[in-house]
This record gives structure tokens, C-alpha cells and sequence, in this order.
């Protein structure tokens, strides 16, 4: 057998070193970014995304079909109001796409008929790419009943005074009873968003609440979980 050249040998100890060096993660499963592409909707025309997702299947055709659902119903539907006086537009982007999460920013404004137009109404959706579900605001805790308060007060401690001005009255601990928010999920935190009816919904405001300040109340083995674990990984 003809020797190993000595700079190739160093080479090959480097190599193996490097791979057994300690602290070095071994790639977690669903750690991955997710694939996807923006696709219009036949009925709607508005953009949505569709995962990939081999290793999964089920799970692909189950988050899809969702999507799907929901870009054709944005849009007035037949008899709603005359052709020529209905509009509605929608902006629509992927919040957040690894860890088994994929969460999706939808937000539209509209006129269907009624009274007045409906502005900024939050339909956003975030998956459980493990089950292929959706995951409501609610579902994220382990008891969002016993737990709103605390829930909400994290969500007030992130307004800025700005965020406050001329909605001091609405944005406190009193205000936001009975009301629910809409979410994402952003790189940093849940993006927790009020769902104020017409009256006041000049004062929804966004804000955004580390995983960390939520994991407390989180549903054990739900994706909060999950979500603040790799976090603090990172």
C-alpha cells in the first residue's frame, strides 16, 4: 500500500477533529428552514404560500389545504354587495418558517357591503408543522383563562408610549377584557395583535413579546414550547 503524504495526513486529523469538537449541535429534526412558494389563488388572485415538505407529506397537503381555503375566501362573495362598489385588499408574508413552525401574516382591507369598510382585519395563520394543524392564540397556553392577565400584561409591557397616545383609556389590563388578539410568530417573539371592534379599532396595536416572558404559561409539548427552547439555544 503506497504511504499517506504527510500534509494530507495532517489534513485528515484536522478534518476529524473539527468534527468532534466539543459544543459542536447536532442538527435537531424540523430545525430547518421550510420551503415554500407564493401561489395565486384561482379565485381570489391573492398570493399565497405553499410548503415543502417531503419528509411529510400528509402534513404538506393538510397546511396547503388550509392556505388554499383561506386565500379563496379573500374576496366578496357572490351577492355581497353590487361588482362595481365591492373591493377588498389583502398583504400577505411569511412571519416565520423553521423549527416546525410556519406562520403567516394575512391582513385585509375590504368593503363588502354594510356600513362601513373593514380595516385591518387580522385572519393570520400559524401551523404546527409536526400535526398539520393551526394553532389559535388560546391554544398556545396551557390555561389561557388563568393565565390572561399575565398573558396581557406581558403583551402592555411591550407598547411604547407612542403606542399608547390617544388610546390610554382602551390599552390597559380593563380594556382589553373581552377581546381577543391575533398573532404570528417573528424570529425574536409572538407578535400579538388586539382585534378592537370598528368603534376603536384605531387603537389595535402590535407588539412583540419574547418567548421567553410567555413560556410559563405555555401548552407543554406545544409549540410556544418549542419556539422559546430554541431560542434560548441560539
Amino acid at each position: 500500500m503506497r504511504p499517506i503524504p504527510f500534509l494530507v495526513s495532517l489534513a485528515l486529523v484536522a478534518l476529524a477533529c473539527a468534527g468532534a469538537a466539543p459544543g459542536r449541535e447536532t442538527p435537531r429534526p424540523g430545525a430547518g428552514t421550510v420551503e415554500y412558494r407564493m401561489v395565486a389563488s384561482p379565485v381570489s388572485g391573492v398570493e399565497m404560500p405553499r410548503i415543502r415538505l417531503p419528509e411529510r407529506p400528509e402534513v404538506e397537503q393538510q397546511v396547503n389545504a388550509q392556505l388554499d381555503a383561506e386565500a379563496a375566501d379573500l374576496r366578496c362573495m357572490d351577492g355581497d354587495v353590487d361588482a362595481n362598489e365591492g373591493w377588498w385588499e389583502s398583504s400577505v408574508s411569511v412571519t416565520y418558517a423553521m423549527n416546525d413552525v410556519f406562520s403567516v401574516s394575512i391582513a385585509s382591507n375590504f368593503y363588502c357591503g354594510g356600513a362601513h369598510p373593514m380595516n385591518d382585519a387580522d385572519s393570520s395563520q400559524t401551523f404546527d408543522l409536526r400535526t398539520g394543524r393551526s394553532v389559535r392564540f388560546r391554544s398556545l397556553f396551557e390555561d389561557y383563562d388563568r393565565d390572561a392577565a399575565e398573558i396581557e400584561r406581558a403583551y402592555l409591557s411591550h407598547l411604547t408610549a407612542e403606542d399608547r397616545e390617544g388610546c390610554e383609556d382602551v390599552l390597559t389590563a380593563e380594556g382589553l377584557e373581552g377581546h381577543y388578539f391575533a398573532y404570528t410568530i417573528a424570529p425574536e417573539g409572538v407578535r400579538m395583535r388586539t382585534s378592537f371592534p370598528h368603534v376603536i379599532e384605531a387603537c389595535n396595536r402590535t407588539a412583540v413579546v419574547p418567548f421567553a416572558e410567555l413560556r410559563a404559561y405555555a401548552r407543554p409539548g406545544g409549540i410556544l414550547v418549542r419556539l422559546a427552547d430554541a431560542a434560548a439555544r441560539s
